[in-house]
């Protein structure tokens, strides 16, 4: 990878539209956007699972999940570690939507970035006696702080780090992650994994996006770790797949041939809900 990875966060606004489809349509949607639309350049380009990609995210919670309960200002405000694929770029990002409108913060970083700096629990107390009392079969609750060794293990690890850069390191690129972190008392809760069909355009100089997700699986996460995907992931009880639409400012004419010939109703949809309610009970 280049060593000089962009430093500043790259801020986005547009409108994104929910369609909860059965696989069925699903497929013919693809075949519809394949003679349409381009190719998305993360694209899986052979094996079995080509024309699509993997993504994978660590959603971060409060100890009393105010994510989750749409509670205060992180209730309000997604804040994740993705990758796509198994490539080598990690995104930090935050995301807060308005009805239809989505307003994005991310910066790709490094995963020796990762390390460098000690992520801490910032005084968050621990939830896991109430939620195995209120789900006693659940697996592996949510640990709501770190541990004494996972936070002696990052904080040796960002010295090592440190210490073998040059007297002026490169600026780090997460410092505003960080501080949003810290300051909302955020900590590891899910792991989510998935699989996305994506194709894209243009119009007016105007990019747009339509991407279809399925093979929803997630698992509850007390770790900073890197997003990975992982076969023990349990798949979520979903019998749907999420269409989205992905716009700038008007929607292309693209989209509207779209719902034109596949007449479709918008909802709400939210993965980071859908696991946790897997796996807990309130």
């Amino acid at each position: 990878m280049n060593d000089v990875l962009a430093v500043q966060p790259r801020s986005d606004r547009r409108i994104e539209l929910k369609f909860l489809i059965e696989p069925e349509l699903a497929d013919r949607l693809r075949e519809w956007a394949r003679d349409r639309l381009d190719i998305d350049p993360h694209t899986e380009r052979s094996g079995a699972n080509r024309d699509s990609y993997r993504i994978s995210t660590l959603y971060l919670d409060t100890a009393e999940l105010d994510l989750f309960h749409r509670c205060g200002e992180v209730g309000i405000s997604k804040h994740r570690v993705r990758r796509y694929g198994e490539g080598s770029e990690i995104w930090l990002e935050t995301k807060r939507k308005r009805k239809v409108v989505v307003k994005k913060r991310r910066v790709a970083i490094r995963p020796a970035d990762w390390q460098r700096v000690p992520w801490s629990p910032n005084g968050r107390q621990s939830r896991v006696e109430s939620w195995t009392e209120s789900s006693p079969n659940s697996v592996s609750p949510i640990a709501a702080a770190l541990t004494d060794s996972a936070i002696a293990h990052s904080t040796e690890s960002a010295v090592s780090v440190e210490s073998q850069t040059s007297p002026t390191p490169l600026p780090w690129p997460g410092d505003w992650f960080e501080a949003r972190v810290s300051r909302r008392r955020l900590a590891p809760a899910a792991m989510i994994h998935y699989r996305r069909f994506a194709r894209i355009g243009t119009a007016e100089d105007d990019a747009f996006r339509l991407t279809i997700d399925h093979d929803l699986r997630g698992q509850l996460c007390d770790q900073w770790r890197l997003p990975k995907w992982s076969a023990a992931a349990a798949p979520l009880s979903t019998d749907h797949e999420l269409l989205e639409l992905k716009f700038t400012r008007t929607m292309p004419t693209v989209f509207n041939d779209l719902l034109h010939h596949f007449p479709l109703v918008a909802t709400g949809f939210s993965k980071y809900r859908t696991c946790m309610n897997h796996f807990l009970e309130f």
